[in-house]
């Protein structure tokens, strides 16, 4: 059996999700908070971090590594674009959103979604020094990149769809909002991936927890929003 380490709020944890689903991969997942983990994980995955992946023959950390691991497990409907060249700008792509994108979208998760549920008051200036100084270049290379319609590739939404949609939908729960005046091309593509069959999935799930948190924790609330269409 597949066991998947992580919670669903994990945009790293929701690249692997999509990748078994996308390919009707039967999972479990197995609840694991990223550094607040026992012993037996940190043997798991030495960075105490999530996801990390474990079936018959293998234990993997990383989501990236996961992901390409299951794709040459499963062959079938690869998540990844069918044309060689494509498939290394996808992979570039995807670094991008783990990387640069996810330095922006993490501070607004992190200072307004976990920090309350911590019993920590949101540090508001990393925030703006996300929004304000960090945002912009990020969003100006993706809207470069971006096709007038559809998803990055034509071979259909894929791992890097999510990735990047996947980490703005994280900032997006801490309040983020990309300016469709702006970034009409990204605004537009988030819109699509969003509503996704693949990604309204991943969405439900996710829905409920985050309910809780803003429930219970009041200075969440004002973040609170419904991404189920």
């Amino acid at each position: 059996m597949n066991k998947i380490y992580g919670v669903p709020l994990s945009p790293y944890v929701r690249k692997v999700l999509f990748t078994l689903e996308h390919k009707n991969i039967d999972y479990t997942l197995q609840p694991v908070l990223p550094f607040r983990c026992n012993e037996d994980y940190s043997r798991l995955h030495p960075l105490k971090k999530v996801p990390c992946f474990e079936d018959e023959y293998i234990t993997l950390p990383d989501s990236s590594i996961i992901c390409g691991y299951l794709d040459h497990k499963y062959p079938q409907s690869s998540v990844y674009p069918s044309d060689f060249r494509e498939a290394a700008k996808a992979r570039w792509l995807e670094e991008y959103a783990d990387t640069a994108v996810a330095e922006v979208m993490l501070a607004y998760q992190f200072e307004r979604i976990v920090k309350p549920t911590l019993r920590k008051a949101a540090d508001e200036d990393k925030v703006t020094h996300a929004g304000v100084h960090q945002a912009p270049a990020v969003c100006r290379y993706l809207e470069d990149q971006l096709r007038a319609s559809g998803y990055l590739f034509a071979d259909g939404l894929l791992l890097c769809d999510i990735a990047v949609a996947g980490m703005f939908l994280t900032g997006r729960y801490g309040g983020f909002v990309v300016c469709g005046h702006t970034y009409p091309k990204l605004e537009a593509y988030l819109d699509r991936v969003w509503r996704s069959e693949a990604m309204q999935l991943r969405i439900v799930q996710e829905k409920p927890i985050l309910e809780n948190i803003y429930k219970h924790f009041s200075t969440t609330r004002e973040w609170a929003c419904d991404m189920t269409t």
